[in-house]
């Protein structure tokens, strides 16, 4: 046990069957149970501080310890949950991007969207000045002879 005050936890192992009750408190304490039982292991932490218990199990039949793991199916195992990991990193890097990406395009499109808008308005502004402007000319050119319009007599 570590953690805030490790003495003052308390670890408590019951057999299913009730049979077997061990009490133990304290940062090292260690127990020995023999034979083919399931256990209930239950941690108390008296002082309701922060606590990491750890718990080690082992054997000490020979058939048994040859089915368990070896050290490099562990490290075989280990490795590929680390690229696992190394994966979902890059992946969770390449959505971010996406969704950075996603929001700067959008906002060139709209930039640029308002900028065709306004360009359009000003070149429809500019047609209705000319055109205001030609008439204009038109009317005083036609005003300096003092003719006015005539229709052509035929």
């Amino acid at each position: 046990v570590t953690g805030e005050k490790p003495q003052e936890t308390q670890v408590h192992i019951v057999s299913a069957n009730q049979n077997i009750a061990i009490s133990l408190s304290g940062s090292n304490n260690k127990t020995e149970q023999s034979g083919d039982s399931t256990l209930n292991v239950c941690f108390v932490s008296t002082d309701g501080g922060y606590k990491s218990v750890s718990v080690d199990f082992y054997t000490h039949d020979k058939a048994h310890l040859l089915e368990l793991a070896k050290k490099s199916e562990i490290y075989e195992l280990h490795t590929k949950l680390i690229d696992v990991g190394e994966g979902l990193k890059e992946i969770t890097k390449n959505e971010l991007f996406e969704e950075q990406r996603q929001i700067i395009h959008g906002e060139i499109i709209t930039s640029h969207e308002n900028k065709v808008k306004n360009f359009a308005i000003v070149k429809l502004l500019a047609i209705v000045v000319v055109a205001v402007g030609q008439l204009y000319l038109l009317k005083k050119m036609l005003d300096k002879q003092g003719q006015g319009w005539q229709p052509v007599s035929a």
